[in-house]
């Protein structure tokens, strides 16, 4: 059989398989795409988060007719605390696309009570559609690498997406239990993400340190972007403009983080090389600011409190309001960042698209996007919070020589990213390759 002649299963309680030829298979439907972003139910209806349903739209500008897969999540005050999901149900209606809701199964039991009725709901849904896209790729409740193993079997090819790099954690010689299970589930978990991505006729990557990390497995790896911005987001030139002209004599400057308080975003590193600064300069020359709540949240209250640095460290916790967010990130000086892990955050971008140079630990990904706006940024090496302490003090003091030229370099990013232009750079290669 070619690899992408689509099985009908008719019959799939007892087996009954007939193969056609893909010229004379009528697909119902476009696209499957698979989520990692997870649903909300309330009142029996399925909710989405607000960036993934933004993503949705735009999927549905290139492929009419869509399933979309996620896990469903039991919705708490933690969920609420750091991301907003809204009712697709007029959306749905208009376009036809239908949401099917999975089993939110981490656990180790919970996956192996459900992985039979998903396996079975994937076997049936991958003969319906024309495209195939996985992005909820790893071990125990990522259901996604099960839809990749139900299409490699039907003989099927498909695409995967991934921003971030699978990676081990913990220890197999200990200290206790605990870390090596932990170990062992992170293992299943990196294997299984590599499993789904060899066999992938398509790999979409975003971001150049996802790519170079997994470029090796598919037939054909390719760098895209994510972004939920609109061209109408990024910050108009005439605003630019007044950015730069701004005086910087007397005026306090304002460094500043939009992303959540996770330990893969170095979150002490980054209040260090705040107070490394704050240290060697004038009072009320700058302050910092990060926006986002996360298991980090805490640890850096206590670290700002015990310094006596609340006056100039803000920890603001979750901000949902949109457009006051990019607001905020268009009237900052400095984007200051230091993730710590091989991934693609999206608030880079964004940073860039908002007229504020993005200063921080280097990575393929970030390296990739000040090439593609030709600067924009500063760079220092991942973990060593001296040097980037040292980058910040020195476009501080230094913001006509050093500063300015940053800032007027992130203009030429408004004509590279947005939601429109990366969504379509992505439906023209699945249709591409697939």
């Amino acid at each position: 059989m070619a690899r992408n002649a689509a099985p009908c299963i008719d019959n799939c309680r007892f087996g009954l398989v007939c193969l056609m030829d893909l010229s004379a298979r009528a697909y119902d439907r476009d696209l499957l795409l698979d989520l990692p972003a997870p649903f909300v139910r309330r009142d029996g209806r399925l909710f989405v988060e607000a960036q993934a349903f933004n993503g949705l739209t735009q999927w549905q500008k290139h492929f009419k007719r869509m399933t979309v897969t996620a896990p469903v999540v039991t919705e708490s005050p933690a969920t609420a605390s750091h991301q907003v999901f809204k009712d697709p149900s007029a959306w749905l209606e208009a376009t036809g696309t239908e949401l099917v809701g999975l089993p939110c199964a981490w656990a180790v039991g919970e996956h192996l009570k459900h992985w039979r009725d998903v396996r079975q709901r994937f076997a049936d849904l991958v003969p319906k559609h024309r495209y195939l896209c996985f992005a909820n790729l790893g071990g125990f409740g990522a259901w996604g690498s099960q839809g990749a193993r139900v299409a490699r079997q039907q003989g099927r090819d498909y695409a995967v997406w991934l921003d971030i790099v699978s990676e081990l954690s913990g220890s197999w010689t200990g200290p206790t239990p605990r870390d090596m299970a932990r170990r062992l589930y992170s293992w299943y978990g990196v294997r299984q993400t590599e499993q789904s991505i060899r066999g992938a006729r398509l790999g979409l990557f975003h971001g150049k340190s996802v790519f170079d990390a997994y470029q090796h497995l598919p037939e054909q790896p390719e760098v895209v972007h994510n972004i939920h911005l609109k061209p109408s987001d990024a910050i108009p030139a005439p605003a630019l403009q007044s950015k730069l002209n701004r005086p910087t004599a007397g005026r306090t400057l304002k460094v500043g983080y939009a992303g959540r308080a996770h330990p893969d975003k170095g979150p002490l590193q980054w209040l260090q090389a705040a107070e490394n600064v704050l240290k060697r300069l004038p009072k009320n020359r700058v302050t910092f600011c990060w926006l986002g709540d996360g298991p980090a949240l805490q640890d850096m209250v206590r670290f700002v409190q015990e310094r006596g640095l609340t006056n100039e460290i803000e920890l603001r916790g979750f901000v949902s309001d949109r457009a006051g967010l990019l607001a905020w990130m268009q009237d900052l000086d400095v984007f200051m960042f230091c993730h710590l892990t091989r991934e693609s955050p999206r608030n880079l971008i964004e940073s860039l698209l908002s007229g504020t140079p993005i200063v921080g630990y280097e990575s393929s990904y970030a390296e990739d996007l000040l090439t593609e706006v030709a600067g924009g940024g500063q760079l220092t090496p991942i973990g060593d919070v001296h040097a980037l302490s040292q980058a910040m003090h020195e476009l501080i003091t230094q913001p006509e020589q050093a500063l300015l030229p940053l800032t007027a370099q992130t203009a030429k990013a408004a004509d590279i990213f947005s939601d429109d232009k990366v969504f379509e750079h992505r439906s023209e290669l699945i249709k591409q390759y697939l």
